[in-house]
């Protein structure tokens, strides 16, 4: 009976030993994942490079829409000219159909 007890022991010791190991291993792969989770998104030069990217995308954007205001009004003022032209024209076409008429009423008479 001593024999059992014995290899029971023996067999208790390797379990525990192996045990031990698994422990250890699970505790070291914990450990790095901690570590990968712990580690920042992105580095200091990343960040400064998308910060840059930002800025110089802004700058751009910034640009293109003044230049579009700039020519909404440019073009606004042509707009201004034309229409004062046009009126211009009109007064004169008024102007001569009233002459028109004048002379087409004497010549009637």
């Amino acid at each position: 009976m001593d024999k059992k007890c014995d290899l029971h022991d023996q067999e208790i010791m390797e379990i525990k030993t192996e045990f031990g190991h698994f422990k250890k291993e699970v505790s070291a792969k914990l450990d790095e994942l901690f570590e990968e989770v712990r580690k920042p998104l992105l580095t200091e030069k990343e960040k400064a490079t998308l910060i840059i990217s930002m800025i110089v995308y802004l700058v751009f954007s910034i640009n293109y829409i003044s230049g579009n205001n700039f020519r909404s009004i440019k073009n606004e003022t042509q707009i201004e000219k034309v229409s004062e032209k046009n009126d211009k024209m009109y007064d004169i076409l008024v102007s001569i159909k009233e002459d028109v008429a004048t002379i087409k009423g004497k010549s009637t008479k």
